[in-house]
């Protein structure tokens, strides 16, 4: 078997790796800039601050899947490959800290969360990992595809952004109405249960979006009302199964009585099969 190795390839591909590792990191500082009011590695390494790890853990886990979603498309050559990354990179990392600012805003109504994971709070530092890497599928998803030219790219990935934005926070208020009805009040007395209940809704619906986002494009309106009906259609099969999913794997559970007494281990077990089911969906979708 005859076996060669294409140089130039690894090469650009490691210096687009390179790229995405700056990316990251100047993420990381501007997160730093944004929580002044104490230093995150500080409390993750002298007070072991599992929340602001959580936290932090999200942004790292969110943008990597941000970029994947970037380093996606086809090669149109170094120049090219780098400056688009660096681009696509920027904008990906904004729209990723948009969409936490907005999970933010309906999910953590009321609660300061800076103060909240400096003073440990688990639940709120989990809530605010699970928003960045759910906003991650998300610009995975809208990423897809791309196009010829460049401003009609990054506007066009903006608002597919935005779209799957609006449609996973009505699915995460949806299935919290359906289901056991604990809202931020019960994540500010740290219940980790219900922390664990909302991760795995922002994580599952995104799981879903990421796939009806993408796909050829069929043109603007076609791409938009294909996304709706798509996403629309997953979210519903998911709902719907998942009680039946329940009752098949853990029958004697009861989802409300475990967050209101606080049961991770319950809560744990059916979310974990709410994001395996949307994986299986998802699938189907794509």
């Amino acid at each position: 078997m005859k076996f060669s190795l294409d140089w130039m390839a690894i090469g650009s591909g490691s210096l687009l790796a390179l790229e995405v590792l700056v990316l990251t990191f100047l993420a990381k500082k501007a997160d730093d800039l944004r929580t002044t009011r104490f230093d995150d590695d500080a409390l993750i390494l002298e007070r072991q601050n599992t929340a602001v790890a959580l936290r932090r853990a999200g942004l790292f886990l969110g943008g990597t899947l941000a970029m994947a979603g970037v380093l996606s498309g086809p090669s149109k050559g170094l120049v090219a490959d780098f400056l688009g990354v660096a681009l696509f990179g920027i904008v990906a990392y904004v729209l990723l800290f948009a969409g936490r600012a907005l999970c933010h805003a309906l999910l953590l109504r009321g609660i300061d969360d800076d103060d909240a994971c400096m003073n440990g709070n688990v639940s709120v530092g989990l809530v605010e990992g699970g928003l960045f890497l759910a906003s991650g599928l998300l610009v995975q998803g809208s990423v897809a595809g791309g196009s010829e030219d460049l401003l009609r790219g990054l506007a066009t990935f903006a608002l597919f952004f935005a779209l799957g934005m609006l449609v996973l926070l009505l699915a995460v208020l949806l299935a919290r109405r359906l289901g056991s009805p604990m809202g931020a009040a019960e994540l500010a007395r740290d219940n980790r249960a219900a922390a664990v209940e909302t991760v795995g809704a922002l994580v599952a619906n995104a799981l879903l979006l990421r796939s009806a986002l993408g796909g050829e494009s069929q043109g603007l309106i076609a791409d938009v009302l294909i996304f709706c009906a798509t996403g629309a259609m997953g979210i519903a099969v998911l709902l719907g199964f998942q009680l039946t999913l329940r009752r098949i794997f853990l029958p004697k559970a009861n989802l409300g009585n475990a967050l209101r007494d606080g049961n991770v281990a319950v809560v744990v077990v059916l979310q974990s099969l709410t994001i395996a089911f949307a994986l299986i969906v998802g699938a189907l979708l794509g």
